[in-house]
């Protein structure tokens, strides 16, 4: 007599393999999805930050300007914000009453410029930004 069971050609065994791989395949694209979604969003902040401290720049210059501290050379400040994340302010005269004024604010690996012209009145009692634009 013998126990060997015709018929029977290890079809579970191919299915259990087709079921686990199919699993790790779908699990494999969950977590790289997810790996990339986070690196996505990680990227949008660094760049949402670093778009508002170059705007900040433009208003650390506005009140420099203001306050009459700088003369009409080029004047360049750095402000380190944190550890991976600073500002350059650049302000050079164009005009007589125009300043060009360049911020650059880094955060991460991301890095934002923003541009502009803050203009003096004839009389030097007041000043306004005229012209606030990205460059390209």
């Amino acid at each position: 007599m013998s126990n060997r069971i015709y018929g029977d050609t290890g079809a579970a065994l191919i299915m259990i393999l087709i079921s686990i791989s199919l699993l790790l395949i779908m699990g494999s694209s969950f977590l790289y999805c997810t790996v990339k979604d986070f690196i996505i969003s990680e990227n949008l902040s660094n760049n949402t930050q670093a778009r508002y401290y170059a705007e900040s720049g433009i208003q650390l210059a506005y009140a420099v300007l203001s306050e009459d501290i700088i003369e009409t050379h080029e004047v360049i400040y750095i402000i380190g914000i944190g550890a991976e994340s600073w500002m350059e302010v650049w302000v050079e005269p164009v005009s007589e009453e125009d300043r060009l004024v360049t911020s650059t604010g880094y955060s991460g690996n991301a890095r934002e410029k923003v541009n502009a012209v803050i203009t003096m009145d004839g009389t030097g009692s007041s000043l306004y930004i005229r012209k606030w634009m990205k460059p390209d």
